[in-house]
């Protein structure tokens, strides 16, 4: 149980408004909502999500800006969106029984939630007599196209039940209809990653050869998983890592593609270090005070180190 000494007096009291992060006295920090509490509340054992208060004040450092309260806090599961669509009868395309049928079709799925993207899954139903005829492809609202199958499967016949995984075991290029299970896309969903997930996504169904057999779209769903800590913690672009943290002497950074250059400040707005560093290369924090830095790499990646 935290132990905190309050003052009260007769008459009086105080209320105590949102801070600046720079306006909280030494020692101190502000919270989630801008609230000064000490800096030794992080990361002390102790979840602090309103259940303890400061100067009259309940303070929350479960939010990802503090990691969640350096892990003291329980981490949310990232939100997960779904959207999906089923035509009954299938939609034809192609032209072989009919010259003038459609040689494309097109299908949209409207998000209605707007969340940073750290993954994408598309399932989808075609029928179709000769695989390598079709050609699918997805495009984001902020007009991003990926094509996800393009020349696969001979002769075999259907995509049933399809789902499109970068994480699934086995590319779609070496499968064969009708492609029940998970396969990679013939290029990855990842592209998506750090756009976001407002708006219309549209799923495009060709037919790249159209004379010679016919195909029928069934339907097809889309599955977003949001950016959380469980999955990208720091950047979008880069599984970058910073460990050990908190720390008493040394840091490093695992996970970059190129070297950067990096600063750190203190919680003051200070700049205490600068240089440069590569991954797993390590820096020095020995001569640091106990108490909350900041690390920035030239990448627009940000850490808040913590030093005991």
């Amino acid at each position: 149980m935290k132990k905190i000494t309050l003052l009260l007096f007769f008459f009086s009291f105080t209320v105590t408004f949102a801070q600046d992060p720079g306006s909280c006295p030494e020692g101190e920090i502000a919270d989630c909502f801008g609230n000064c509490a000490p800096a030794s509340w992080l990361g002390d054992g102790y979840c602090d999500d309103g259940s303890y208060s400061y100067n009259g004040v309940d303070i929350y450092f479960d939010c990802a800006e503090f990691e969640y309260d350096l892990g003291d806090c329980p981490i949310p599961e990232p939100a997960v969106l779904t959207g999906s669509v089923v035509e009954d009868p299938p939609l034809a395309f192609g032209q072989d029984a009919d010259p003038e049928g459609p040689l494309t079709l097109t299908s949209v799925i409207n998000i209605e939630e707007d969340i940073v993207i750290a993954d994408v899954n598309v399932t989808v139903n075609i029928n179709h007599a000769w695989n390598s005829d079709v050609k699918v492809s997805l495009a984001s609202p902020a007009g991003t196209t990926v094509i996800l199958i393009d020349g696969v499967g001979g002769s075999s016949d259907n995509f049933i039940e399809t789902l499109l995984d970068d994480s699934a075991l086995e590319a779609i290029s070496s499968g064969e209809g009708p492609f029940t299970g998970s396969y990679i896309p013939s290029n990855p969903l990842s592209t998506f990653n750090g756009e976001m997930s407002l708006g219309d996504w549209t799923l495009t169904i060709e037919d790249t050869y159209p004379s010679l057999d016919d195909g029928g779209f069934i339907g097809w769903s889309i599955e977003i998983v949001e950016v959380g800590l469980s999955n990208s913690e720091h950047s979008i672009e880069e599984m970058i890592t910073l460990y050990p943290n908190p720390t008493s002497d040394y840091i490093y950074i695992s996970g970059l593609l190129e070297a950067q250059k990096y600063e750190i400040h203190n919680i003051l707005g200070a700049k205490v270090l600068e240089g440069n560093i590569s991954t797993n290369e390590r820096i020095s924090v020995e001569e640091f005070s106990n108490g909350i830095y900041i690390l920035t790499l030239e990448n627009g990646s940000s850490f808040k180190v913590l030093k005991k």
